[in-house]
């Protein structure tokens, strides 16, 4: 799977459904995943970059005690209302330290007009992508959807993370395996590559429906033929073991 290319046709069909928030009264299936085609990542504009060098760089070296901060990178951006019901924010998703294949530090950064208004970080090492999502649980605010993937010994792998802040921080809805590529492994059961379409149904308490997708080997992800393996089911997120640690605003 070609990981420089971010979040699997979210900017499809899902985009749609991302692209203003719902009424959370209207409890239909909106797709919030699907991994059956991959789009670029847009480029980060210049004014983020510099709003990322003078206010989450430094304090993300403060957070890390001034040790391992090099490779600072901002890996993807969305825009919703994610801290306060109305307001036009950007997330910020960055890796400011690569300690190995898969690990390091990262964080997530909301902006708003030329300001950091919420910032966490946390271990990781292998996310690349995030997109706004809907309001999922009647709060009035904007979730997130953040992908991470990557490959070892020729397989490679992708899962999606569903969150939304809160006043104390990140909230979890869980985490979903979504993608799986075992084209280039010399012991995978292969040659196939495996997708889903995920769903979310609003509620108090979001439940999540999945469509499977299967495909032979082409050149590139984007050109498999895929074929479902049945229509839409429920499925229970997994546990997000992350841990996400808040970091104060400046005064």
């Amino acid at each position: 799977m070609e990981l420089g290319l971010v979040l699997a046709a979210v900017l499809g069909a899902g985009a749609a459904a991302g692209a203003q928030v719902p009424d959370t009264a209207d409890t239909a299936p909106a797709t919030i995943y699907d991994g059956r085609q991959l789009t670029e990542q847009a480029k980060i504009p210049r004014a983020d970059l510099n709003l990322a060098r003078r206010d989450v760089l430094p304090a993300a070296r403060k957070a890390a005690h001034g040790q391992c901060t090099n490779g600072f990178s901002i890996l993807s951006t969305a825009s919703g209302a994610f801290t306060r019901s109305g307001a036009n924010q950007r997330l910020l998703l960055y890796q400011y330290c690569a300690t190995g294949h898969g690990f390091g530090r990262q964080g997530i950064a909301v902006a708003e007009g030329n300001s950091i208004v919420a910032h966490v970080v946390y271990d990781g090492g292998s996310d690349y992508g995030i997109r706004m999502l809907p309001d999922l649980d009647g709060d009035g605010l904007s979730e997130l959807l953040v992908k991470a993937g990557g490959t070892n010994q020729g397989q490679t792998w992708g899962v999606v993370r569903v969150l939304g802040w809160s006043a104390g921080g990140i909230k979890k809805f869980g985490q979903f395996a979504v993608d799986e590529d075992d084209c280039d492994s010399p012991t995978g059961a292969g040659p196939l590559r495996t997708t889903v379409r995920l769903f979310a149904v609003p509620g108090q308490k979001p439940s999540f429906l999945a469509q499977r997708f299967t495909g032979s080997c082409e050149p590139s992800w984007n050109a498999t033929k895929w074929k479902t393996t049945g229509g839409k089911g429920p499925v229970a997120p997994g546990r997000d073991r992350t841990a996400y640690t808040v970091l104060p605003m400046p005064r």
